[in-house]
């Protein structure tokens, strides 16, 4: 089921439900009586989701994602669908917003790295599209060291599985290969320095596969000793 459930609308154009089947219904009251419609679109889009609109200029009910990603409006005209040319859209990890005024319809959506923007004529043809790289998404000299001194890190957010915050291991890049050699070099080094032997081939191994953690773990754990 899909609506806009809030007061603060200037009208009430009631739900859409998809039913298992990916029929398309339009449920509503009207003169205090239900109301049901069964749309025209077609099942073969597989709809995934509806966003309802409810403006009140009334040229679109709302927005339809299908079963492929593609993002549609569902016109005020018989419920025809009006196809946004979005390239490289993805519904599964991208936000995306319309902006409309007298001439044209922008359509923005990103992910975490990239801004995405398509401007559109009244047909809904694309007239110019723009991309921009943020800021914190490009490499740096900082990007590399972090790169090279943690070859993982824990992270908290959505996944591409799922819209729920989930802590997983995000790995390194090649980078932190050699920061993983470096530290066991340093490690393997200073305990023959600072305690005349070599240090055990298993604490070796694990901060040549951990890098900067083992480093830390190990050396507590050789000073222990």
């Amino acid at each position: 089921m899909n609506g806009k459930f809030t007061v603060l609308k200037p009208f009430d154009e009631g739900v859409f439900i998809v039913d298992r089947d990916y029929h398309v219904f339009h449920v509503k009251r009207v003169d205090d009586k239900p109301e049901i419609k069964k749309t025209p679109i077609s099942p073969e889009l597989r709809i995934r989701a509806i966003q309802v609109s409810e403006n009140s200029q009334k040229k679109f009910y709302d927005l339809a994602l299908d079963g492929n990603g593609g993002i549609s409006l569902i016109s005020y005209d018989n419920y025809r669908l009006i196809p946004l040319p979005l390239n490289n859209f993805d519904p599964d990890r991208m936000d995306l917003k319309l902006i409309f005024n007298p001439l044209y319809c922008t359509a923005v959506y990103s992910d975490d790295t990239v801004i995405r923007a398509v401007l559109l004529d009244d047909s809904f043809s694309p007239v110019k599209s723009y991309e921009h790289t943020m800021s914190r998404a490009t490499a740096t000299p900082a990007t590399l060291f972090r790169n090279i001194l943690f070859p993982f890190v824990l992270a908290l957010g959505p996944t591409p599985d799922s819209r729920y915050v989930k802590a997983r291991l995000v790995p390194g890049t090649i980078w932190s290969l050699s920061g993983m050699g470096i530290c066991a070099l340093l490690f393997a080094g200073g305990a023959k320095i600072f305690t005349g032997q070599w240090p055990r081939g298993m604490r070796t191994a694990t901060v040549a596969l951990t890098g900067l953690y083992g480093l830390v773990a190990m050396v507590i754990a050789t000073i222990s000793d």
